[in-house]
């Protein structure tokens, strides 16, 4: 389940995204400033302007470094050559220009505003705002130290003031946005991750609940239903192997591939089970497309084969009949066993909530695997029991 970035990621990947977009009206700016100085140097030719647009050039320079890599030595290095830039050009302007046009553009203050757009890097929204607090101060006292020292004096500028002011709360809003969209997802990561962690544990409950039924409730039914004496020797040695499986807990490990998706058709698990119930005592008959089954990946084709050893079992125990069909069919996109006997039957309906032979062992399982089971009986007519899996191999959830 994909639900977006991790949220100790969220809040620096929206800080990046805002300092680009910042970097580029401050490039903007820079680039407006640059053009007006080269407009007003046709305009007066005889005063001199060019060293202003050369001192725009190194800050748009660090400027677009700082935009690729958001570093602290960038930022501060962006900040101190703007503030070098500035100074060179505000007295170029200050001494070239007449002060009636100055007074009445916003050209002087261009590269303020650029600097007032410094964005370094910050994990909170006080390191944000600090790195625009730092390029206003720098603007103004570079133009403030510069037109000083040529004897004129400049007030603040209130429209770099102004921008500081709407980035500022651009900021704390976005970064209340973070906090908020953090809090959120991590909320949204923690319930993703218990409802994997519940699936898995059904799964688990589930699978062990059916591995129950088909050993120990099994063959205790075997034992109990019996003659006295000595147990039979082939019971005797299920129940050993039932204990191996249930002590070493084998049952919680995937089945391992062989092909490596498919098995090999001389071991199919079906055809395996069928000998094992025939041992029991059961007859059973094959019929149909049994090297199909080898088209169904080994984790399906277990449980494929343990419904129908728990649907033999099934007969062998409650139909009343000692005889049983097995057969198997195909499709290009799946494969299924039906297993029929023409015992006494029954009603599904009204088989009880605790019996957990058809309920687990094989609707469950089929479920599971993403296949179906379909049971058709009726007292008197016997019983068929439709099982399918897909085919081909499984696809990743």
């Amino acid at each position: 389940m994909t639900l977006g970035l991790p949220s100790h990621l969220a809040p620096i990947s929206t800080h990046r995204s805002l300092s680009r977009a910042l970097h580029a009206i401050a490039t903007v700016v820079l680039a407006g400033a640059f053009l007006l100085v080269v407009a007003y140097q046709f305009v007066y030719l005889d005063r001199p302007l060019w060293p202003a647009l050369i001192a725009l050039a190194p800050m748009g320079f660090f400027l677009a470094v700082l935009n690729q890599r958001s570093t602290r030595l960038n930022a501060i290095l962006y900040l101190a050559v703007s503030g070098v830039a500035v100074a060179v050009y505000t007295v170029v302007l200050v001494e070239q220009m007449p002060a009636a046009v100055l007074n009445g553009l916003f050209l002087l203050n261009l590269p303020l505003v650029a600097l007032v757009m410094t964005s370094g890097p910050a994990r909170t929204v006080a390191e944000s705002i600090v790195w625009p607090v730092a390029g206003f101060v720098t603007g103004a006292l570079s133009a403030q130290i510069s037109t000083a020292v040529i004897g004129m004096h400049t007030g603040v500028d209130m429209g770099s003031l102004a921008a500081l002011v709407v980035i500022v709360i651009i900021r704390v809003v976005a970064g209340s946005a973070r906090r908020k969209a953090a809090r959120g997802q991590a909320g949204l990561h923690r319930a993703a991750r218990d409802e994997q962690f519940a699936v898995v544990r059904s799964r688990v409950e589930s699978r062990a609940a059916a591995l129950l039924h088909d050993t120990v409730l099994g063959h205790l039914s075997l034992v109990a239903g019996g003659t006295a004496g000595a147990i039979d020797p082939f019971v005797r040695r299920t129940l050993e192997k039932d204990l191996v499986v249930l002590i070493g807990q084998e049952w919680l490990a995937e089945p391992e591939e062989e092909d490596p998706i498919f098995g090999s058709p001389s071991k199919c698990e079906v055809v395996q089970v069928i000998q094992a119930v025939r041992e029991q005592g059961l007859t059973v008959e094959t019929s149909g497309a049994f090297d199909d089954l080898i088209r169904v990946v080994a984790d399906r084709r277990q449980s494929l084969a343990l419904a129908t050893e728990q649907l033999l079992i099934n007969v062998l125990k409650h139909s009343g009949t000692t005889r049983a069909d097995v057969i198997v069919s195909s499709t290009p996109t799946a494969v299924s066993v039906m297993v029929l006997d023409s015992g006494k039957g029954f009603d599904p309906k009204s088989t009880r909530a605790d019996r957990l032979g058809l309920r687990q062992s094989v609707t469950g399982r089929m479920t599971q695997s993403g296949g179906t089971a379909q049971i058709w009986s009726t007292p008197g007519n016997g019983t068929a029991v439709l099982l399918t899996v897909p085919a081909g191999p499984q696809e990743s959830a």
